[in-house]
């Protein structure tokens, strides 16, 4: 049985700009889309759409632009791996009154895009439990 890959490092110090975000949104095609619950403590710390994207940006997922009004939140989050400039785009979209988040991600090197979204989930689950 082959040996589980290796988890997925990111780096904390990832840069892009908003328009390359823009131009690679566009350009890529949407290689996972889910569905996410979104714990009640994380849906109460929603209030301060600010407690997100520093959380988030603790676990090396970066937001580059956010908005919406309730009960919709938007945020749009990127990361890229360590070891490569390889990015990862996501779209994230908080519905606070069902407590569920709409993911939609994009990614250059689509065979790791399951890997960021357990690792994207995992910060998510966290999110207002600290």
């Amino acid at each position: 049985m082959p040996a589980p890959p290796p988890p997925l490092s990111l780096n904390s110090k990832a840069i892009l700009d908003p328009g390359t975000f823009q131009q690679k949104w566009r350009q890529l095609s949407i290689s996972l889309s889910q569905e996410l619950p979104v714990s009640p403590q994380g849906i109460a710390a929603l209030t301060a759409p600010q407690a997100l994207i520093r959380h988030m940006q603790g676990h090396s997922i970066h937001c580059i632009a956010s908005g919406g009004q309730s009960p919709n939140f938007k945020f749009f989050f990127f990361a890229q791996k360590l070891e490569e400039l390889s990015n990862f785009l996501v779209e994230c979209i908080i519905n606070i009154s069902n407590s569920k988040s709409q993911i939609k991600i994009k990614a250059d090197d689509q065979t790791s895009s399951q890997a960021f979204l357990d690792q994207f989930q995992s910060a998510l689950s966290k999110f207002g439990t600290l």
